[in-house]
């Protein structure tokens, strides 16, 4: 059996995800969108797509800092284990664990992305820290700062030899390039979070977290290789949210674990068996009407797809979602079958 995950997200959570760095120079700046027309907010979209557009053309002009060459080790396995408190828009203790190989003879240091500050916004109350990296053998000594993190590993390694280690970590992911909420909080690129908007039906005071992080910003939210030449053979997801919070995530979801603890923590398995690079690692957490529909490759093959909506939206998106089938199926005809 496969599965096709949908993924109905609130469109005017993002809207903003293409202002600047700069928050107090942001379009949306201490703008409640909910007050906006609907041409008050495309002009402000527009204005925030040019600034967005302004900015990457400066910082494409800039050298990347590199410590080290991370072309000198291939990434083979990821298992993100995150802990997402939801409504106090906070990443609990969680653990990144990495499967990897080294390309040269000699490796013992290796460098990864990994946010560490806001570089000037809000750093005392907005960062991700690391705890511990370790491996089967104990603790790795690391450094961590402008946004790197840099490993020793237990021995050298020689081309071709396997290794795994671990990341322990904890903070407030900093999301830059989206609208300022009255906190001065910013929700945009990496792992952002916000409310359910009004103007679509709900009372607007329901959480949602979810993640924007093409090309380069998983850093924002878990340890890892973020860059999209080097493609992880297969992923592991494991997220931990309270009820009534469901999450949506890439790949097969193989099972829903409830645990002790008040509120009741869930506990989602994600996994992904395809190569994948890290900018498509993807959550999108709220309360969602879940359903199912289904594609079928033939008389013995199907694939379930799975539709996560608003429960308000449920009635107006059930007709307009039951056409996904017919699309695989015309795109399969037109051009391949769908391989996932």
């Amino acid at each position: 059996m496969r599965f096709l995950v949908m993924f109905f997200l609130i469109i005017c959570l993002s809207p903003a995800s293409f202002a600047a760095d700069d928050i107090s120079t942001s379009p949306f700046y201490n703008i409640d969108p909910d007050t906006l027309t609907p041409s008050q907010s495309h002009s402000l979209l527009a204005a925030s797509k040019a600034q967005k557009l302004e900015t990457i053309r400066e910082k494409s002009s800039v050298i990347r800092t590199s410590f080290y060459n991370q072309a000198e080790y291939d990434v083979l396995y990821y298992k993100i284990d995150i802990a997402i408190d939801i409504e106090n828009e906070y990443v609990d203790s969680s653990k990144v664990t990495i499967v990897a190989k080294s390309l040269i003879d000699g490796l013992n240091i290796l460098e990864l992305d990994f946010t560490d500050s806001l570089q000037g916004y809000y750093s005392d109350e907005l960062a991700l820290s690391v705890d511990s990296v370790y491996d089967d053998n104990g603790l790795l000594n690391f450094e961590h700062h402008d946004n790197k993190l840099i490993v020793v590993l237990d021995q050298s390694y020689n081309a071709n030899e396997e290794f795994k280690f671990n990341i322990r970590y904890h903070g407030a992911p900093y999301a830059p390039y989206g609208y300022a909420t009255s906190a001065g909080k910013m929700n945009g690129d990496g792992l952002a979070f916000g409310k359910q908007r009004s103007m679509l039906g709900g009372n607007g005071q329901i959480p949602v977290a979810y993640t924007s992080c093409e090309p380069y910003d998983s850093r924002r939210w878990w340890p890892c290789k973020d860059r999209p030449d080097d493609k992880a053979d297969s992923i592991d997801i494991i997220v931990t949210i309270p009820k009534p919070y469901y999450c949506a995530s890439i790949g097969n979801l193989k099972r829903i674990d409830l645990c002790q603890g008040v509120p009741t923590p869930q506990k989602f398995y994600y996994s992904v068996d395809y190569p994948i690079v890290t900018y498509l690692v993807s959550l999108a957490i709220s309360e969602y009407t879940v359903w199912s529909d289904w594609y079928y490759y033939g008389e013995n093959d199907s694939m379930e797809v799975i539709n996560h909506v608003y429960p308000e939206m449920y009635e107006e998106t059930l007709e307009p979602l039951q056409v996904t089938p017919e699309i695989i199926e015309i795109f399969s005809e037109t051009y391949c079958q769908y391989p996932f």
